[in-house]
């Protein structure tokens, strides 16, 4: 599972109820086929809308995947290879890459 690492008084920030958030995200020693899980790490905060990126190297590109349509959904994360179109393949070691993540979030 990564978080997102949210700077200490930068993010989240207000959007009305909701905010808006934005931090890097270390891909995981041991890639999952099927998505890694993404939180914020932050107690009771939930996302509601996960944007996709493409990693600091440019090798990689994040696509969200929501759990369900509920309000109060998990995410993952696919990591695409750029060049190839295809899913990265199970247990590759994703720690090195980054992704800067952003969305819309709230508090329980």
């Amino acid at each position: 599972m990564s978080q997102i690492a949210l700077a200490h008084g930068s993010w989240p920030s207000l959007a009305g109820k909701k905010s808006i958030f934005a931090g890097p995200v270390s891909g995981p020693k041991s890639y999952a086929t099927g998505g890694d899980p993404i939180t914020t790490g932050t107690f009771n905060y939930y996302i509601n809308a996960l944007h996709g990126s493409i990693s600091v190297s440019g090798t990689y590109l994040v696509r969200p995947i929501p759990s369900s349509s509920a309000e109060r959904r998990t995410w993952k994360y696919i990591w695409i290879v750029i060049s190839s179109g295809l899913e990265v393949a199970a247990a590759v070691d994703l720690s090195a890459e980054t992704v800067i993540a952003s969305g819309f979030g709230g508090v329980y």
